[in-house]
């Protein structure tokens, strides 16, 4: 009887702990991923604005805005692969120009063929995440931040100024130690007609050969990218992998939260050793 009375509720109790730890785990992990993420690309976004900002008052000097503003970025953003083109958009406007490596579009197209008709109709521009695939690597697709911009009047530019950010290793690394949270291999698919992505899907980018504790350590983050050649709408699935300790510390730092003199992380692992502990006592007095 003692152990329906004590032993079952208390698993049931710690149990249903663990999983709600593993959600709000996985979350955060989330969140923190994204939250990187989202800020390298608005500063991808303003490196497009300052350039069409300059050309728009300037079209003479577009050459030496789109040198100076791609060598400043990637130095002081330590962005290396950063890259940036500005496209005419009539033969009598500024010449096209393109600096930076553009390693990514190799084998695929020209940095000044990006300007499709999808995005020259969009008055706004563009901020966000596209797509490449390597030709000598078909099935791994590389997601690049990508942002447009239209220089001088948005109703009649004289051209667009693409930035482009590829997520290779070396970013990959860079997030990691921003966020705490480590990429793995993206997926790429075609959302379904409510938005979503199918579990199949989800399961293959987060992988099938996890170990029993992964549900600690791992999750996954969704979001869009775009078929640049027709400006259709893709999902991208991302594995994260992350210590679950870690990544409550960097989020009481961002937050500067703290308990008197203990960090929220601090504070967290003791209250689970706490409760682990009542555990124990309440176990020993039913017994």
């Amino acid at each position: 009887s003692y152990i329906f009375i004590g032993v079952v509720p208390s698993l049931l109790i710690l149990g249903f702990f663990l999983l709600s730890t593993a959600f709000v785990a996985g979350a955060v992990g989330a969140y923190l991923f994204r939250d990187g993420y989202d800020d390298v690309t608005r500063q991808i976004q303003l490196l497009a604005e300052a350039a069409t900002a300059e050309i728009g008052r300037s079209p003479r000097t577009t050459e030496e805005t789109v040198d100076r503003v791609r060598r400043n970025g990637a130095a002081s953003l330590g962005y290396p692969t950063l890259s940036m083109v500005f496209i005419p958009a009539l033969p009598s406007g500024p010449a096209a120009v393109s600096r930076g490596p553009w390693e990514h579009l190799r084998g695929l197209t020209e940095p000044t063929a990006l300007a499709q008709p999808w995005i020259r109709s969009r008055p706004e521009g563009f901020a966000g995440t596209t797509a490449v695939t390597p030709p000598d690597a078909p099935g791994e697709p590389e997601l690049v931040i990508r942002a447009v911009r239209p220089a001088g009047r948005a109703e009649a530019p004289i051209g667009w100024v693409i930035v482009d950010l590829p997520l290779d290793s070396a970013m990959l690394t860079k997030l990691y130690e921003r966020t705490g949270v480590k990429a793995g291999a993206v997926t790429l698919s075609t959302p379904n007609a409510d938005g979503t992505v199918s579990s199949a899907n989800v399961a293959r980018a987060s992988g099938t050969s996890l170990n029993s504790f992964s549900l600690f350590r791992n999750t996954v983050s969704l979001f869009d990218a775009y078929d640049w050649a027709t400006g259709e709408p893709l999902r991208a699935t991302v594995p994260l992998t992350f210590r679950m300790g870690e990544l409550f510390e960097r989020l009481s730092d961002a937050q500067s939260m703290q308990l008197g003199s203990v960090s929220l992380g601090d504070a967290f692992r003791f209250f689970l050793v706490v409760v682990a502990v009542l555990f124990l006592i309440q176990d020993a007095e039913l017994v």
